[in-house]
């Protein structure tokens, strides 16, 4: 066998061992992080290769990516969130852990008006007053809502409400407040933004663990 024939083989065969590995670790992370994030979570590396961490079980960050973020009853919630010092190897959990993390998450006023199940006929995003209008019975009533971040938590409060029913603005205020109130990866909001479609989402953490799937990737 010529060497340059060797050479080839031994980069195809590891060639193959890196895809192999790099799918298997997509999955058993993608498993993971679907009981913090929410559904159809997708897992990202970079261009680095991942064989290496066959040996160490370290991988310095990663991302993950979902568009349907489970932060409470929120629909179509959008979501990435980025990783670092991740250990696959986790041996007090069954599943891997991170030394930090952020996430940005954004809610658009479509998604939101999803959320409300009927609730409202049409959700408006105002960045100049950072609020967020929600129209009933076809704008002849209206909430408008301000969400801000404080003690560790993002509140929502009522700013101002036109000819709703009795106990129809509360009951809005809290689909809405409960959308906000559950973060992944022991986060906490550092920032909530009204845009001009919707809402953006500003999370971060220390010291984290995934919940273990069928063992440690």
């Amino acid at each position: 066998m010529s060497s340059a024939l060797a050479v080839t083989l031994v980069a195809a065969c590891g060639m193959a061992a890196e895809i192999y590995y790099r799918d298997r670790i997509e999955r058993c992370v993608a498993a993971q992080a679907e009981q913090e994030l929410g559904s159809s979570v997708t897992v990202g590396f970079g261009a680095r290769p991942l064989l290496p961490a066959a040996i160490d079980h370290h991988i310095p960050s990663m991302t993950l990516d979902t568009e349907n973020a489970a932060f409470g009853p929120a629909v179509d919630m959008q979501a990435q969130a980025n990783l670092k010092d991740v250990d696959l190897a986790d041996k007090s959990s069954g599943g891997a852990s991170v030394t930090s993390s952020r996430t940005t998450a954004t809610w658009s006023d479509t998604a939101i008006l999803r959320t409300l199940h009927g609730l409202a006929s049409e959700v408006t995003s105002h960045p100049d007053t950072n609020s967020i209008t929600m129209q009933l019975l076809t704008g002849l009533a209206a909430v408008e809502l301000h969400p801000y971040v404080a003690d560790g938590k993002i509140q929502i409060e009522i700013v101002s409400s036109r000819g709703v029913p009795a106990g129809m603005a509360d009951r809005i205020l809290g689909v809405v407040a409960q959308s906000l109130q559950d973060y992944p990866l022991n986060q906490q909001p550092t920032d909530i933004t009204v845009t001009p479609a919707g809402l953006r989402i500003q999370l971060a953490g220390g010291f984290a663990e995934l919940p273990g799937s069928t063992g440690s990737c």
